[in-house]
Parts: C-alpha cells; sequence; structure tokens
C-alpha cells in the first residue's frame, strides 16, 4: 500500500479544451461525450488515504474465488477458468459489485480496511494533483505503460513500467489495463 497525503487539485477539463482533446485521441477511439462529463474542472479537496502500489492480480483474485465462491467470475477468465500464464497480470472485467465484495473480503481476511478509492482518490494518486495529463508527466511516452501503441496488445504482469509511476509511486495507472 502507499500513502497519498492530503490535498486538493483541479479534477475534469475546462470546457475550452473538450475539442481540443478530442481532436488528440479522436482518432484512437475516444469519443466526445467521454471528454464532456468531464467538465468543467473543479477543486476537489481528497483526504489522506491508501491505495495499492499494484492493482490487483488474477493469482489475489483467484484467492478470494476459491475462498468465497463468488457469484460471478472476471468475463476476461475464458469460461471462468483462472488464467494460469497470467497470474501475476491484472484482474480485469469485474463488475463493480464483485469488486467491491472482493474489498470486504479481503478487509475480514487480513483484519484491514480495504475499499475501492474514489474518481476523485484515483485521479489525485495517479498525477499528484498537479494537473499533468500522464502519471509521469504532460509528454506522452509509450515505454511508460503498456499501451496498444507498444504492442503486446494484452496485459502485462504488474509492475514492468516503473518509469511510468505517479508521482506517489503507484504503477500501472496508465495502461496495462488503464
Amino acid at each position: 500500500m502507499v500513502d497519498i497525503p492530503a490535498g486538493t487539485f483541479g479534477m475534469g477539463i475546462d470546457l475550452d479544451e473538450v475539442d481540443r482533446v478530442v481532436a488528440e485521441w479522436g482518432p484512437l477511439g475516444v469519443e466526445r461525450d467521454w471528454i464532456l462529463k468531464e467538465a468543467p474542472q473543479h477543486e476537489v479537496a481528497v483526504a489522506a488515504f491508501r491505495v495499492g502500489k499494484y492493482p490487483v492480480t488474477n493469482e489475489q483474485f483467484l484467492a478470494y474465488v476459491l475462498d468465497a465462491a463468488p457469484r460471478e467470475r472476471p468475463s476476461a477468465w475464458g469460461h471462468g477458468t483462472f488464467p494460469l500464464g497470467a497470474a501475476n497480470q491484472p484482474v480485469y472485467t469485474v463488475s463493480p459489485e464483485e469488486a467491491d465484495a472482493y474489498c470486504r473480503w479481503l478487509s475480514a481476511r487480513t483484519g484491514r480496511s480495504f475499499r475501492l478509492p474514489t474518481e476523485a482518490e484515483w485521479e489525485y494518486a495517479a498525477t499528484g494533483g498537479d494537473g499533468r495529463q500522464f502519471p509521469w508527466g504532460d509528454d506522452w511516452d509509450s515505454t511508460r505503460a503498456n499501451t496498444a501503441e507498444l504492442g503486446p496488445l494484452t496485459t502485462t504482469p504488474v509492475g514492468m513500467y516503473p518509469a511510468g509511476a505517479s508521482p506517489f509511486g503507484v504503477l500501472d495507472m496508465a495502461g496495462n489495463v488503464e
């Protein structure tokens, strides 16, 4: 876990920036409505919190599946079968309800409190609250995250891109599953 200090930051995007962002990222499939919902930019205060240094892995989620027998498994697990070759890769296609259930299970198993971060907490942990576009800064660098530009076209083990860490040291907040 990584300690994230309390802070205030500008969350979202100015309305006059929406069209520029859509023009820049539209060729990659970004839709105007996706960006428009982030406007207008507004100040958000975030209390101190903790967040996982890495995303939850398939192996970690498997422990929950075996112990708690949830109603659903990640749809990315073909036919509900654990992906043996991807144990240390991030779990994805987990419903919000199942993600919350995983946090409750983990809390009960460890005696520590776990929950999903809020949208504001996640953005603050990813950017450090200084308005940067990516966890590492404002300039795109395809070597700092697993994205389509780099080429794996599948998930990779968590933590493989340490140069892409957020200002607080949290990894995989851009790329991989995103």
